[in-house]
């Protein structure tokens, strides 16, 4: 069974730098093959741990700038996943069921994290620019 990481352009926050840095998470997920050492594995959810928290990181300083009310909210969120991350990066993948529920996790994450919290996000900086002008 496999899960394949489509880009849709419902996905687009409105900041084309957050976008790539999105797409790019979806690349580290579909560069996870079906078939995998653990070693290789392991080295791919790395990548993805390290690019999460760069995204994170410039995510939460642009919301401290912008004075989103939901901050605390939603680096809360950004934490989860890292802690997630890194208890999977200890998981065993010995066996394909193992990584197809790692690549579910990723995508459930994700989509659910763009779709609803980073929306929301870009959605009071739409209406912030708009009261201010």
């Amino acid at each position: 069974m496999s899960i394949q990481f489509l880009w849709h352009e419902r996905y687009t926050v409105g900041n084309p730098e957050f976008d790539e840095q999105h797409k790019r998470i979806f690349d580290l997920a579909n560069s996870l093959p079906e078939e995998a050492s653990e070693e290789e594995i392991k080295r791919i959810i790395w990548r993805l741990f390290k690019h999460a928290n760069e995204h994170f990181t410039i995510e939460e300083n642009m919301m401290k700038e912008m004075g989103y009310p939901q901050l605390s909210e939603h680096r809360k969120l950004h934490d989860e996943l890292i802690t997630k991350l890194s208890q999977i990066s200890t998981y065993s993948f010995d066996n394909d069921q193992a990584l197809f529920q790692f690549k579910k996790f990723i995508y459930d994450w994700i989509i659910e994290h763009i779709m609803n919290a980073d929306k929301d996000y870009f959605r009071y900086v739409q209406k912030k620019k708009k009261k201010d002008d």
